[in-house]
C-alpha cells in the first residue's frame, strides 16, 4: 500500500525544521523563497538566429547564440559563411544587450578559413530583430556584420545599422 501524498508533503517540512532547530539559528527558506529563488548564472536574456540573407554578391549564411546572464556575464557565438568570397568564419560573442524584439551583439573571430581576408582577431557588431513566429509573422531581421570603426563592445551603444530579411531563417529573442 502506498501512502498518501500529502503525509509526505506535510513530513518534509517537519523534518527540515527538526534539523534547522538543532544546528542553525539563520530561518530555513520558506517555500516561497525557494519557489522564487533564482540562480544569478540563469539567462536574463538570450538571442539565437540562423539562416541565409541575400547580399549583393550573394546569398550569405549566419547563425548565432547568445545569453546574458544575471551577473552580466555574456556568452555565446557566432558563424559566417560570405558566400562572395567563400570564407568562413567563427567567434565568441562578448557584447549583448537586448531591446524589446531587438538584440545586438559584438564578438570576436576565433577561427577563419581566410586569414588574410577575415583575420583572427577581428571584431564584429551586428543587430538582430525577432518579428514572431509562424507563418503569419513578418520576417525577422538581420543586420551584415561591422568591423572597423565598430569594436565589439561597442554593441552596448545600439547602432541602428540597416537590417535585410531573412531569405530563410529564424531569430528568437528574449
Amino acid at each position: 500500500m502506498t501512502r498518501p501524498r500529502t503525509a509526505l508533503v506535510f513530513s518534509l517540512p517537519l523534518a527540515f525544521l527538526a534539523l534547522g532547530c538543532e544546528s542553525s539559528t539563520t530561518p530555513l527558506p520558506t517555500d516561497l523563497d525557494l519557489a522564487l529563488a533564482k540562480s544569478p548564472n540563469a539567462p536574463v536574456n538570450w538571442a539565437s538566429g540562423g539562416g541565409t540573407v541575400d547580399v549583393p554578391d550573394g546569398r550569405s549564411t549566419y547563425a548565432f547564440h547568445a545569453s546574458l546572464d544575471g551577473t552580466g556575464n555574456v556568452n555565446g557565438g557566432f558563424e559566417i559563411h560570405f558566400s562572395s568570397v567563400d570564407a568562413n568564419t567563427h567567434g565568441d560573442v562578448t557584447c549583448f544587450v537586448v531591446e524589446g524584439n531587438r538584440a545586438w551583439f559584438g564578438g570576436v573571430v576565433t577561427g577563419t578559413s581566410d586569414p588574410t581576408l577575415v583575420p583572427l582577431g577581428r571584431e564584429f557588431v551586428w543587430r538582430a530583430e525577432d518579428n514572431g513566429q509562424g507563418a503569419n509573422a513578418p520576417p525577422d531581421r538581420v543586420s551584415s556584420y561591422f568591423s572597423g570603426v565598430w569594436t565589439a563592445g561597442r554593441c552596448a551603444e545600439k547602432p541602428l545599422f540597416p537590417t535585410r530579411e531573412w531569405t530563410n531563417g529564424n531569430v528568437q529573442i528574449r
